[in-house]
């Protein structure tokens, strides 16, 4: 009977080696040849980084078609331009040679407007978008790039960048980055300037910003309230308001308490020992002004210097709006109210009210719109001589080489990141498919083979188990026989 046993044992572990045989190939029938990393080791783990690499691969491609498709609506905007101001009909180098020309003065401001409606053109489209995704903002997508101001008569006086100052970097490749989106202020504003000069003596200097003033401009340094150091007891006189001349926080009072007198910077000594002393005028050898006011002076000594702070006010548009200046910096932005144009001061050295005339920057690059306004308004201009015309005609056609010149490579620039994308994606396309491939070559199966091999499975699985079960129906009786 163990003999009987033994036999009976091996066929129940034949019949579940063929149960399991045909459950495995059953799952096969269904595509798959790996359901489980024990089907086969090695395959299972080629498998894993072959899916991991077509999941990269899905990422990439799909990244690129992104960026391929924004760089290709930002090139044809690019050409777009270039076709409107550069290369296509009535461009804008033969309106400046037609404005040049003395025999069609009266045309000129025609021409003018020309440019104003092309201006207009150019800044739609770069303002242009994809579903609230915008071509030239940057890695602010959703922002407008540009922001337009205007005057009364609705023509543009200025175009400012507000978009983002960095692209956004999406991976196109194995440790490769690209953006779709464009930095606006980099392809319209390569703005390179100058800083702005001044002829005056208040001692206001360029501030760290850039200006954006086209012409030249008046700045008006305007004295607000004169304070003294506190504690000194010594306070503004009642004509300080509106006859002080001193600005800023480099002048000093020199108070000789034993001697009672005072005076301003290295200017004369003034008494105050007696008579009316609510009203003192002081002033230094450059002749600026202070009224001080002595009756309650608090200081003790014979050169005792108490600090002034004046505060200032600025304008650059004739006195329509002014800016206040109370903490004296390097980068003072004042504004002119009419085209929002920005001129930026060091007030950190200013002294005294006045007036400074102010050579606006040279443009050592390009900026497409401001070189437009020029034109348009150098054109409209009927209070220009025809000498200062012509002058100021012949700059405009060296800024429009400079413009040309730098559009140029910037258009080239994105033509050949969007050629040299294309090509990219086209590779990446490649790979995926062959990794496409080579999962399929793993993990597919001869159905025909696997068909062969259960049928087979099934016949011996179907054998085993009818000896199994006329095994276990043997008795006693069976073998007295």
């Amino acid at each position: 009977m163990a003999t009987w046993g033994k036999v009976y044992d091996g066929m129940v572990d034949g019949l579940r080696t063929h149960w399991e045989t045909m459950i495995r190939l059953q799952e096969q029938m269904t595509g798959d040849r790996i359901s489980r990393a024990s089907d086969a080791p090695v395959d299972a783990y080629q498998i894993m980084k072959l899916t991991t690499s077509s999941s990269e691969m899905e990422t990439f491609v799909k990244n690129l078609v992104d960026v391929n498709f924004l760089l290709g609506e930002s090139s044809s905007v690019l050409s777009t331009i270039s076709g409107e101001i550069f290369t296509g009909e009535g461009k804008l180098s033969e309106l400046l040679e037609q404005a040049a020309s003395d025999t069609v003065m009266e045309q000129r401001p025609i021409i003018a407007e020309a440019i104003n409606s092309l201006l207009d053109t150019v800044v739609s489209l770069v303002n242009g978008d994809l579903v609230g995704r915008y071509y030239f903002s940057g890695e602010k997508t959703g922002t407008v790039p540009f922001v337009v101001h205007r005057d009364a008569d609705k023509k543009i006086t200025s175009v400012n960048y507000q978009g983002g100052v960095d692209s956004l970097d999406v991976p196109v490749g194995p440790g490769t980055e690209q953006s779709g989106t464009l930095v606006g202020s980099e392809i319209f504003q390569n703005n390179e300037r100058t800083k702005p000069e001044f002829v005056g003596n208040t001692g206001v200097q360029a501030g760290l910003g850039d200006t954006t003033i086209l012409e030249d401009v008046t700045l008006i340094v305007q004295h607000g309230e004169t304070t003294f150091e506190t504690g000194s007891g010594i306070v503004a006189g009642s004509r300080s308001p509106a006859i002080d001349t001193i600005v800023g926080t480099n002048h000093v009072l020199i108070v000789n308490t034993v001697a009672q007198n005072v005076k301003l910077d290295d200017g004369a000594v003034v008494d105050y020992s007696a008579g009316d002393i609510s009203n003192l005028q002081l002033t230094n050898l450059d002749g600026d002004i202070v009224y001080v006011n002595m009756e309650n002076v608090a200081v003790v000594g014979a050169a005792v210097e108490v600090a002034i702070t004046a505060t200032a006010k600025l304008s650059i548009d004739d006195g329509l709006s002014m800016h206040d200046v109370v903490a004296f910096s390097n980068n003072e932005a004042v504004v002119d109210s009419q085209t929002d144009r920005v001129l930026y001061l060091d007030t950190r050295l200013i002294e005294r009210t006045g007036t400074e005339l102010v050579t606006a920057p040279v443009q050592t690059s390009y900026d497409l719109f401001d070189t437009l306004i020029i034109i348009r308004d150098t054109l409209s201009d009927t209070e220009l001589s025809l000498d200062d015309f012509h002058t100021k005609i012949g700059q405009l056609k060296e800024s429009y080489q400079v413009m040309l010149k730098d559009f140029e490579t910037n258009l080239a620039s994105v033509g050949a990141k969007w050629q040299v994308m294309g090509s990219l994606q086209v590779s990446m396309e490649d790979i995926q498919w062959n990794i496409s491939d080579r999962l399929n070559a793993i993990q597919e199966v001869d159905f025909a083979k696997i068909t062969s091999e259960l049928v087979q499975s099934q016949v011996f699985y179907e054998m085993l188990l009818a000896a199994t079960a006329r095994l276990a129906n043997l008795s006693l009786m069976d073998y007295l026989r």
